[in-house]
């Protein structure tokens, strides 16, 4: 399974997302802002990152660009967020767009394909 780095600032959010993929297997760590994040990112070493867009000090969009540069294994970064799916144009360094809500499917598609329960 996965290592999955969850950034939200709204703790809730985060721990529903981590519920949830704990239950398929997946390994979590959580961060409540990007600066966190990228300290986080650099010892757990992420496969995922899902976070969220509208972040304080740095947003989503820019968290992206930084892990792909800082990573020496550069994660999958994916948004979920509140924004319309118009605002993915924007995330070039996203390699995925999520609006919330967010289905279980979505969210394991996203993830991994192959991680779908038939």
């Amino acid at each position: 399974m996965a290592k999955i780095l969850i950034v939200d600032d709204e703790e809730i959010n985060s721990r529903v997302l981590e519920k949830i993929l704990q239950r398929y297997g997946h390994e979590i760590r959580i961060a409540c802002s990007s600066r966190d994040a990228l300290q986080l990112a650099g010892s757990f070493g992420p496969d995922v990152v899902l976070t969220d867009i509208l972040l304080p000090e740095i947003d989503g969009y820019e968290l992206a660009r930084l892990l792909k540069e800082q990573c020496p294994v550069k994660p999958r970064v994916i948004a979920v967020t509140g924004y319309s799916s118009e605002e993915a144009d924007k995330g070039a360094f996203l390699d995925g767009f999520l609006v919330k809500p967010v289905s279980v499917e979505q969210l394991l598609q996203a993830i991994d394909p192959a991680a779908l329960p038939s």
